[in-house]
């Protein structure tokens, strides 16, 4: 062995982590923010019911800055429980500016 790999050796940090457990971050493929402010809204409806009596009717009044506080709360939530990389689907369909680079009017 090499003086220069007998040094790197040196260097290693050693973790203790007898009776721990040691595992991967998770990974969150379909995520939406703003869906965290709608935790228990559902009244026992279908998912098809809740989507169309609760959450549009309620997000349609979302501005930026209620956006930007799920974002925060639900990235917070995931940190805390092991996630570690997510895939957000967001649309501010309230932001006209922003929205309508995604929901262009298609021609006649």
């Amino acid at each position: 062995m090499s003086d220069l790999e007998k040094e790197k050796l040196e260097e290693i940090n050693i973790i203790n982590a007898e009776e721990k457990i040691l595992m991967p971050g998770l990974i969150n493929l379909h995520n939406h923010p703003c869906a965290s402010l709608l935790k228990s809204t559902s009244r026992n409806l279908s998912l098809k019911d809740w989507v169309m009596k609760v959450a549009f009717p309620m997000i349609t009044n979302f501005d930026n800055d209620i956006l930007k506080f799920g974002s925060l709360y639900q990235a917070t939530e995931m940190i805390l429980t092991g996630t570690t990389t997510c895939l957000v689907h967001a649309v501010n369909i309230n932001d006209e500016k922003r929205s309508s680079l995604f929901f262009r009017k298609q021609p006649n």
